[in-house]
């Protein structure tokens, strides 16, 4: 691998950043998400209910920025190892990757799945909460890896690699809003 010899330290330095992000929103969804503490008042704030009376759905906007920040940091970190190393996106793998990314999102799923049906999973997660936004991380890094699979398929030579990375943020972000939306 072919490392920039100036960026490294910086750049290591803003996905040390990103990384101190990732568990500061962890911490804050779970401060809006206490709703065992009865003297919590923000409870409301991120989540999806079925139902909803106000015209302007708040939990909705909640959820949808919530996943935008994380999609958003998600890209940044492959953003950052573009500009780190030159043979990020170059591997002939990822000429594959289109085909293979969705398998390992469905293989991850159905492990995710079984631990959740079978119980171990289940009891972690209700003891640690953590788990639970570790595992939001990884399928939307999946889902994000998937799209920048497509992207580079479809546009090889035709666009730099931070235009995949940014076009896969943007295709990421719209399509799980739509679902949101929709939902």
């Amino acid at each position: 691998m072919r490392e920039k010899p100036g960026l490294f330290n910086k750049i290591t330095d803003l996905n040390g950043v990103i990384h101190y992000i990732f568990f500061t929103l962890d911490s804050i969804s779970r401060y809006c998400n206490c709703s065992t503490d009865s003297s919590c008042v923000h409870s409301r704030y991120i989540g999806v209910p079925f139902s909803s009376t106000d015209v302007i759905n708040t939990s909705v906007l909640m959820t949808s920025l919530f996943l935008v920040i994380i999609i958003s940091l998600l890209s940044l970190v492959m953003y950052f190892q573009t500009k780190k190393s030159d043979t990020f996106l170059r591997h002939r793998l990822w000429d594959k990757m289109y085909i293979i990314m969705p398998v390992i999102i469905f293989v991850s799923l159905v492990v995710v799945f079984v631990f959740f049906l079978a119980g171990p999973l289940s009891e972690i997660t209700q003891s640690n909460r953590w788990v639970i936004y570790m595992l939001i991380y990884y399928v939307l890094f999946l889902i994000n890896a998937t799209v920048l699979a497509l992207i580079h398929k479809a546009k090889k030579d035709t666009i730099s690699n931070e235009n995949k990375i940014g076009y896969s943020f943007v295709w990421t972000s719209l399509g799980l809003l739509v679902v949101i939306f929709i939902l």
